[in-house]
């Protein structure tokens, strides 16, 4: 009973993030956050961070990526059975592409006057600064959380205690990267330059500075 009514919450959770995020999946970040991470509690900040940057550097929209993920692992830690976090994975993935489904169909079905009437084109002005705001957010707190690393029994919300100069060092060369070189542009590049720096500066320096 406990996994069935975890699945539907989970269903719940992600039609409401596929139907009320406009944007792409950078903008779905903040509100998978606020619903799953802070308010549902199904994983860690630590962990979500985690999974955004797998989700990113791997192939697929963000948005479903971190569904199958987040459902999958959910069933898996409260019934510690592989079948129902596939079942978890398979929910939470159908749950946020759903609504997306529906609404293309409906225009497909109405015709495409409905998109190009004048009241619709004066709501997708609107929608484009809030999405390029919301875009802007997911950066910045992904950019803290990354280097002010929070931990899960802080009593506090913010501590330079937290501070990893390593994740601000790569988050500058990559920035540099991508402005300042031809290739820059390339995510793919982007990604095997994080993954390398991060193999370095997390795994082999910081052996020899630790002295393992």
């Amino acid at each position: 009973m406990d996994a069935l009514l975890l699945i539907l919450d989970l269903f719940w959770r992600f039609f409401v993030i596929g139907l009320t995020t406009f944007g792409g999946g950078a903008a779905m970040i903040p509100v998978i956050q606020d619903l799953i991470v802070e308010k549902g509690g199904f994983i860690s900040n630590d962990l979500f961070m985690q999974v955004i940057a797998v989700a990113e550097s791997t192939p697929g929209p963000i948005a479903v990526n971190t569904a199958t993920f987040v459902g999958n692992h959910a069933l898996m830690s409260l019934t510690g059975n592989s079948f129902l976090g596939i079942i978890g994975g398979i929910t939470s993935t159908l749950a946020v592409v759903l609504p997306s489904f529906i609404i293309i169909y409906l225009i497909a079905a109405l015709g495409t006057k409905i998109i190009k009437s004048k009241g619709v084109q004066m709501a997708f002005l609107g929608l484009n600064p809030a999405v390029i705001g919301l875009i802007g957010a997911v950066g910045v707190n992904i950019a803290l959380d990354s280097t002010f690393k929070k931990p899960d029994d802080a009593e506090v919300n913010f501590s330079f205690e937290w501070f990893d100069w390593r994740a601000l060092f790569i988050i500058v060369i990559l920035v540099c990267f991508y402005t300042l070189s031809p290739r820059g542009k390339k995510p793919i590049l982007i990604i095997l330059l994080s993954a390398f720096l991060g193999y370095m500066l997390y795994g082999v320096f910081n052996k020899e500075i630790l002295g393992y």
